[in-house]
């Protein structure tokens, strides 16, 4: 299977609202989604789910971060809140990508792994 181009990445996690949860305050630099830059950059915060400050952790995402990311999940290491939704979700993507089903809350787990490392909210 070929790696997933920019607008792939795009289209499947940015295009499922994963900044519909409150936790987020996210910008792209794409008007739309018909048309993703190769560069595409997502900018701007998640609340810090951690005791220590600061209230709200910088966010700057690009398609590398998130194939990075759906590669961690998809092999099982990204922690144990990962819904089985995203997993499967995540390894579709990686090997049968037109089957791949991204909605708000598994390209949120994806947004969560790539930011923090494991999923923290839910």
């Amino acid at each position: 299977m070929k790696s997933p181009t920019p607008q792939e990445s795009y289209d499947h996690i940015m295009g499922a609202s994963p900044d519909y949860w409150s936790w987020w305050n996210l910008d792209s630099n794409v008007g739309g989604l018909d048309d993703a830059p190769d560069d595409w950059i997502v900018k701007g915060t998640i609340e810090n789910p951690y005791e220590d400050s600061p209230a709200e952790l910088p966010v700057q995402l690009g398609h590398v971060e998130i194939v990075r990311a759906i590669r961690k999940i998809a092999a099982k290491k990204a922690g144990k809140y990962v819904s089985a939704s995203a997993q499967k979700s995540c390894s579709d993507f990686i090997f049968r990508r037109d089957e791949a089903d991204f909605d708000a809350g598994t390209a949120d787990e994806v947004l969560q792994v790539a930011v923090l490392g494991e999923v923290v909210y839910g």
